[in-house]
């Protein structure tokens, strides 16, 4: 399985992020990519390696892009949707 097989669920990711403003799940980022579970899976574990994404094991829709800055407006509607730099808020950063 090649870099740029993760790249391809890195990217489905972020666009997914982008358009739903929420996580998506493993079966999600399978169908977008046209890949099975057990590939995206491997390419999940891989990315949050690579602390491009972080996520929670024990919780569904947990995979988010490192650096992801998403705005509301106050109706809660999005705004305004950003890719920031590679730093976590202190609060956001996993468990060392």
């Amino acid at each position: 399985m090649t870099t740029d097989e993760r790249e391809i669920v890195f990217k489905a990711i972020v666009d997914y992020w982008m358009k739903k403003a929420i996580p998506p799940t493993l079966k999600d980022l399978a169908k977008l990519t046209d890949k099975s579970v057990t590939t995206v899976a491997f390419h999940v574990r891989n990315l949050e390696k690579a602390k491009r994404i972080i996520t929670t094991p024990t919780i569904s829709r947990s995979i988010v892009p490192v650096g992801l800055v998403l705005t509301f407006q106050e109706d809660g509607t999005e705004e305004e949707t950003q890719e920031a730099g590679p730093s976590l808020p202190s609060e956001a950063a996993p468990p060392q």
